[in-house]
C-alpha cells in the first residue's frame, strides 16, 4: 500500500535541533485526515536562514506502517510544502506566561546564564483604595513557566501604572530586579515620589532592600562587562512645594550600591508656569559609556511641551559625554556588538534612528502608526522591534538586506523583547489582565488525538451493560498527561484505566467506558479528557445510548416578525425521532390564542430516523409585540414536554389628514389657486392610501399619483387645484380611500369663489397705501390690498428674509383705484417656499414701502 497524496496533510514543522544556523535538521509529521496513520521524514536545510527559497532534503525515517514509497509525486508534494512554509523565525502560538485572578502589567524580561528567559512584572488586586501591588517573577525552563515567584508580597501602595515599571538584569550569575514601590498618601493627594528597591535571585530571592527614597518609578537595569558594574537608571522627583523630575544613576559592584548623581537635570521656577520633568526609559551600556533614553517635559510660559533625548555618561570618567534631542516619547535604545547605538521613540508614528561608530545619527526605519517600541538585538547583530497598536502586537527585524514587513503576533498592549544566547527573540506582552509571550525559539509540546469524537452504544436494556474502547495518543514531541476523564452522566462510566496517565511521544493508551442504562430512555453523556495539550486542553467525546423514542426539534424559538392585525403569517418545523422504537407526538398547546397550529391534526406517529413536518400560524389581534410558546406532548421519556418558544409583532395602518375642511377663496377666473393636504400615517404598518376622488371638475389633484404608499411616522403632501370656470361658490368632497381597518374612507371638504377680477372701488383714493397683509402669520395664502390715486407702473414683489426676490407678483401698469393680491407661498416657478419670515414690497412711481410677512407650515 503506498499513502495517496489526498489523503495526507502536514501537521507540524518543528526543530529537530535548536541550531539557528543552517545547515540544521528538523523533521515534519505527514498525518492522513483520519490520523490513524503518519509519516515521520527528517527535512535537511541548506540554505540561508533567511533565504525565500532554501534548498531541503527529505528522508522517510520512520513510519506507523510500512508504505512502499512508489509514487514519487506524494514526496514532491511534501517538498513543495516546506518550500514555501518552513521558516526558522516562525513565532509560537501566544501563550500566557501565568494564568492569575490579579491584573498584570508592566513586564520586563532577561536571559540568565543558562540561557533561560526571566520575566518580571506587577500584579495588582484592585480591592479599592488603596490597590495591593506585589512584585513576582518567573522563568522559562524544560518548555513551560515556573511558577511565579513573588519578590515583594503583596502591600498597600498607590501609583500610576504609566509610571511604575520594573527592570532586570543578569549580573554576576544572578537575576537583579528592580521596582518602585510607592507609600500609601493620605487618600484624594498628589502621588509626588516612589521609591527605588531592588532583590536579586540566587537560590531564592533576597530581602528587597531600598537603595533611595526619592525615586523609582521606571527603573531599567544594565549590566558592563567591561567594568563589572550593574547601572540603574531611575528618576528622582523634586520636593513636594515643586514637583519636577530629574534623571539619575547608581552603580553596583561587590554588592555596593554607589551614586552616580543626576545626569539630566529637571527644574521648577516659582508660580510653577515654568517647569521641565525627566522620566528615564531605557539603558544600553557599549565599552565604558552607559547610553540613557528619557523623556521629558514641561512648560514654558504656560505652553507645553514634551519629547525624548539621549544622554550618555562614561563610567571610567565619572561625567556626561554626550547629549542629544532626536525623538518622541516611549523611547527605547540598544547597542550592538560594533558600538552602533539603536534609539526607537513614538511621535506621529513609530521612528528608529541609529548613531554609526563616527558619531553620526541616521533614520533608518519608520513605522506609520503604533507605541510603545521595544527594541533588541540577536546574536546575529540583526535588530528586532515589537510594538503595539489597536490590533495587538506587531514584530519586524532588520537583517543584512534592510527591514522585514512587520509581522502581527497577537492581541496585546506594551511588548517587551529580549534575546537568548541561541538568538531567539521572546515578546512578552500584557493581555486582558495577564502577561502573554511568543518567541521564534521552538517550543516541545504533547499533542493528543482521540480515534473517535463519538459513539453509540445502541440499544442496551436497562440491567444491562455495554463497554466500549477507544484509544488516546500523543502525536506530539513531549510526554502526554492526561490528568483525568470526567463522564456528566451517572449511567456511563470509566473501566480502565485509573488516571493520571502519561503518554510518551508517539506512544497511545486504551481506555474502556461502559453504559448501563438505569431508566428508560435514549440517555446522552459528554466524556471530557483534561490534558496539558496547550491547544486542546480539554477534549470531548460524545456518548450515547438505550432503548426508546427521541425527540429532536428543529427549532426551540420562532420570530414571526411585524404581521398586519387581523392578518396571518405561517411557519414550519421538524419534528424528528432520533431513537430506535416509533415516537407518538400525543398533541400539541398553545399559551396564547394567537399562535395556532395549521396542520397536520394530532396524534402522529414518527418513525426512527424519520421526521414530519409542523405549520404553525401567527394571527394578531391586536398592534404590540406578542409572546407566547407551543408545547409539544410525546412520548419520549426523557423529554415528554418541548416547548418552542414563539414571538410576533401585530402591526397596522393609522391615517391622519392636517385638514378635514378648506376654503380656497376668491380667485379670478382664468387663475388657479392651489392648496396642499397632508396624509400622514401614524401607525407601525405600511398604509396604502388607495385613491383620492374628487366630486366636483373645478377641483383637481395635481400630485402625487394614486396608489401611493406611506411608510410609518411618514406622510404625503397631496397638492390639489381650485381653477373656477364662472363667478360664484364652488363646493366639492375629496374622498380619501386606504387601508386603514378602522377608517377605510375620510373626507375633506372644498370651497372656493370664483370672481371676475381684481376688486376696484368706484371711490378714487387719495394717497398710495399698502395694508398687512391678510391672514398674517398664514400657511397656504395671504391677501395683500393696495391702492393707488393715480395712474401709474406698479411692482409688487416678495422677498426672503436673505433680501432675495422670490417672487414678482405683478409688474403691470394700473389706473387709481383699490386692488387686492392673492399670495399662495410659492416662488416664481411655483415651487413651495418654507416657513419663514418674508417681505412685501410695493413699488409706484415714488413712493415705496414694504410689510413683514410669517408664512407657517
Amino acid at each position: 500500500m503506498s499513502p495517496s497524496p489526498h489523503l495526507y496533510s502536514v501537521k507540524s514543522v518543528k526543530l529537530k535541533f535548536e541550531d539557528p544556523t543552517p545547515p540544521c535538521l528538523l523533521f515534519a509529521k505527514v498525518f492522513s485526515l483520519d490520523k490513524s496513520e503518519f509519516l515521520l521524514y527528517y527535512i535537511k536545510w541548506e540554505g540561508n536562514q533567511h533565504h525565500r527559497c532554501p534548498k531541503i532534503s527529505v528522508k522517510l525515517v520512520i513510519s506507523k506502517k510500512l508504505f512502499r514509497m512508489t509514487r514519487l509525486f506524494f514526496l514532491a508534494a511534501v517538498l513543495a510544502f516546506f518550500h514555501a512554509d518552513i521558516s526558522l523565525g516562525s513565532w509560537s502560538t501566544p501563550r500566557p506566561v501565568a494564568m492569575t485572578s490579579t491584573d498584570d502589567w508592566a513586564v520586563a524580561a532577561t536571559v540568565d546564564d543558562f540561557n533561560r528567559i526571566w520575566t518580571v512584572w506587577y500584579q495588582e488586586e484592585d480591592v479599592g483604595w488603596p490597590n495591593y501591588i506585589s512584585v513576582v517573577a518567573s522563568y522559562f525552563a524544560e518548555g513551560e513557566w515556573v511558577a511565579p515567584m513573588e519578590i515583594l508580597p503583596p502591600s498597600e501602595s498607590y501609583g500610576c501604572r504609566e509610571y511604575l515599571h520594573p527592570g532586570i538584569a543578569n549580573a554576576w550569575s544572578k537575576i537583579w530586579v528592580t521596582f518602585g514601590e510607592a507609600p500609601v498618601p493620605v487618600k484624594g493627594e498628589k502621588q509626588e515620589f516612589f521609591g527605588l528597591n531592588v532583590s536579586y535571585y540566587d537560590c531564592g530571592w533576597s530581602e528587597p532592600f531600598t537603595i533611595d527614597w526619592t525615586g523609582g518609578d521606571w527603573v531599567p537595569l544594565a549590566f558592563s562587562d567591561e567594568t563589572n558594574k550593574l547601572f540603574v537608571g531611575y528618576d528622582v522627583w523634586g520636593h513636594s512645594g515643586c514637583p519636577y523630575c530629574n534623571v539619575d544613576l547608581v552603580s553596583c559592584i561587590n554588592d555596593t550600591w554607589s551614586t552616580l548623581g543626576t545626569i539630566v537635570g529637571g527644574y521648577c521656577w516659582p508660580g510653577y508656569d515654568t517647569w521641565e520633568s525627566n522620566f528615564t526609559h531605557s539603558l544600553a551600556i557599549y565599552d565604558s559609556l552607559v547610553w540613557i533614553a528619557y523623556e521629558y517635559s514641561g512648560c514654558s510660559g504656560g505652553s507645553h511641551y514634551e519629547g525624548g533625548s539621549i544622554v550618555s555618561y562614561d563610567i571610567e570618567d565619572s561625567n556626561v559625554t554626550y547629549y542629544y534631542e532626536i525623538g518622541g516619547m516611549e523611547p527605547d535604545i540598544a547597542a550592538d556588538s560594533l558600538g552602533n547605538i539603536w534609539f526607537a521613540f513614538v511621535d506621529t508614528g513609530i521612528s528608529i534612528y541609529y548613531r554609526d561608530t563616527s558619531g553620526v545619527w541616521h533614520e533608518d526605519y519608520s513605522i506609520t502608526s503604533g507605541g510603545s517600541p521595544s527594541i533588541t538585538i540577536d546574536t546575529a547583530d540583526q535588530i528586532w522591534i515589537a510594538w503595539s497598536d489597536g490590533a495587538g502586537i506587531y514584530v519586524s527585524h532588520r537583517d543584512s538586506i534592510g527591514w522585514e514587513i512587520p509581522e502581527y503576533i497577537s492581541f496585546g498592549i506594551r511588548p517587551e523583547t529580549v534575546s537568548d544566547d541561541s538568538g531567539h527573540i521572546w515578546v512578552l506582552w500584557e493581555r486582558q489582565g495577564n502577561i502573554y509571550f511568543s518567541t521564534t525559539r521552538q517550543i516541545l509540546d504533547p499533542d493528543i488525538i482521540v480515534s473517535d469524537t463519538s459513539h453509540d452504544f445502541g440499544g442496551v436494556s436497562i440491567g444491562d451493560s455495554l463497554d466500549w474502547t477507544f484509544i488516546i495518543e500523543n502525536v506530539g514531541d513531549t510526554n502526554l498527561v492526561v490528568g483525568s476523564i470526567v463522564l456528566d452522566n451517572l449511567q456511563f462510566c470509566l473501566v480502565s484505566p485509573s488516571f493520571p496517565q502519561t503518554i510518551i511521544p508517539f506512544d497511545s493508551v486504551e481506555v474502556t467506558t461502559r453504559f448501563k442504562p438505569s431508566t428508560p430512555g435514549i440517555q446522552h453523556c459528554t466524556l471530557t479528557i483534561h490534558s496539558n495539550d496547550p491547544d486542546e486542553g480539554a477534549l470531548y467525546i460524545k456518548l450515547k445510548g438505550g432503548i426508546g423514542p427521541e425527540i429532536v426539534l428543529s427549532d426551540t424559538f420562532h420570530y414571526f416578525g411585524n404581521v398586519i392585525v387581523d392578518s396571518s403569517r405561517e411557519w414550519s418545523f421538524i419534528i424528528k425521532n432520533r431513537g430506535n422504537i416509533n415516537l407518538v407526538i400525543d398533541s400539541l398547546h398553545s399559551t396564547q390564542p394567537v399562535f395556532g397550529v395549521v396542520s397536520p391534526g394530532f396524534p402522529q406517529i414518527v418513525v426512527p430516523d424519520d421526521s414530519m413536518g409542523v405549520t404553525l400560524q401567527f394571527t394578531p389581534q391586536d398592534t404590540g409585540v406578542i409572546s407566547g410558546s407551543i408545547s409539544i406532548y410525546s412520548s419520549d421519556p426523557i423529554n415528554p414536554i418541548c416547548n418552542i418558544h414563539l414571538l410576533g409583532r401585530g402591526i397596522m395602518p393609522d391615517i391622519k389628514l392636517s385638514d378635514t375642511l378648506h376654503d380656497f377663496g376668491d380667485v379670478f377666473l382664468g387663475d388657479s389657486a392651489y392648496w396642499h393636504l397632508f396624509i400622514k400615517n401614524r401607525g407601525n404598518a405600511d398604509l396604502i392610501a388607495d385613491s383620492l376622488v374628487l366630486d366636483n371638475v373645478v377641483f383637481e389633484i395635481v400630485s402625487p399619483l394614486f396608489p401611493d404608499t406611506i411608510t410609518p411616522f411618514d406622510s404625503i403632501d397631496v397638492y390639489i387645484r381650485f381653477a373656477p370656470q364662472d363667478t360664484g361658490t364652488e363646493e366639492g368632497l375629496i374622498k380619501v380611500y386606504s387601508n386603514d381597518p378602522d377608517e377605510p374612507l375620510l373626507q375633506v371638504r372644498v370651497l372656493g369663489c370664483g370672481t371676475l377680477g381684481v376688486e376696484e372701488i368706484e371711490l378714487k383714493p387719495t394717497v398710495f397705501s399698502m395694508m398687512q397683509n391678510i391672514p398674517n402669520p398664514f400657511v397656504n395664502k395671504t391677501v395683500i390690498k393696495y391702492q393707488l390715486p393715480t395712474d401709474c407702473h406698479v411692482m409688487v414683489k416678495i422677498y426672503d428674509f436673505a433680501g432675495r426676490c422670490v417672487r414678482q407678483l405683478l409688474n403691470a401698469n394700473k389706473p387709481s383705484g383699490y386692488y387686492k393680491i392673492i399670495w399662495d407661498g410659492r416662488d416664481n416657478r411655483g415651487k413651495k417656499l418654507p416657513a419663514g419670515i418674508y417681505f412685501c414690497r410695493l413699488e409706484a412711481r415714488k413712493f415705496t414701502t414694504t410689510r413683514r410677512l410669517t408664512m407657517l407650515r
